[in-house]
């Protein structure tokens, strides 16, 4: 299993924030495409990829549970079988 870390920024009530990959030296747009009280859900469009080692796009959610934890799924785009989880910390 590999890992790295990945920071989400968006600022609250805004619809468009930022994936870092800081590790992988790739980052990215988030783009808000669903919500609810405790889900969000992003099209991520990675346009900071400069070794074209992270895919170009993907599907991110995010489930709140607790206060100060998110679950963080991502899916590639153009390869479904191509995933990530994780756990986020609010800040």
């Amino acid at each position: 299993m590999k890992r790295w870390a990945v920071e989400v920024d968006l600022d609250q009530g805004e619809t468009i924030g930022r994936m870092t990959l800081d590790d992988l030296g790739c980052s990215g747009d988030l783009r808000l495409t669903a919500t609810s009280d405790t889900v969000l859900q992003f099209v991520a469009v990675m346009d900071d990829n400069p070794n074209g080692v992270c895919a170009s796009g993907g599907l991110v959610r995010l489930d709140r549970f607790g206060d100060e934890q998110l679950s963080f799924s991502w899916r590639d785009a153009q390869n479904p079988k191509n995933r990530a989880t994780g756990l986020l910390r609010l800040n």
